[in-house]
């Protein structure tokens, strides 16, 4: 299980020159797995005040759209010290497409058939659902919210 990162700085969408849209790119919820878990985040700043900068750093994490879209993490601003200490205080994450059209739903379907099959002990059957009941079905269980605190 990854560590957890106090609330920071908002999370960069990052685009392509050529993209005249001032969006993202990619459909919301983004979900974020990593080894045993899996999250769904509805704003790129939960997702970067919920992940480790030093965790995205280390490919430690798989994200995808909700369409079945690759996107890449990229962690900006960490500092690791002599004695492997880490700085993350001015650390950010950017998202971003790795690809234009969405190839990997089956990646996510399979992602999301595991995950629901482990919180999940009763319920009906899995197989034949779509991705879009499927994403709808795992969100009560995976969405990821950050509180956050303004403090003076």
């Amino acid at each position: 299980m990854s560590r957890r990162r106090a609330p920071g700085r908002p999370a960069r969408a990052e685009m392509s020159g050529n993209d005249p849209d001032p969006a993202p790119g990619f459909r919301f919820p983004i979900f974020v797995s990593e080894p045993n878990d899996l999250y769904a985040f509805d704003s790129l700043s939960d997702l970067q005040l919920h992940l480790e900068p030093v965790d995205v750093e280390d490919g430690i994490y798989e994200a995808y759209d909700s369409e079945g879209r690759r996107l890449s993490l990229r962690a900006m601003g960490v500092r690791r010290g002599w004695l492997g200490s880490i700085d993350q205080h001015k650390a950010s994450i950017i998202v971003a497409r790795a690809e234009q059209t969405p190839t990997h739903a089956e990646a996510l379907r399979g992602l999301l058939v595991s995950f629901l099959s482990a919180v999940e002990k009763e319920g009906p059957p899995l197989d034949g659902l779509s991705l879009q009941e499927l994403e709808s079905r795992a969100l009560p269980h995976a969405r990821v919210t950050v509180r956050r605190s303004w403090r003076r």
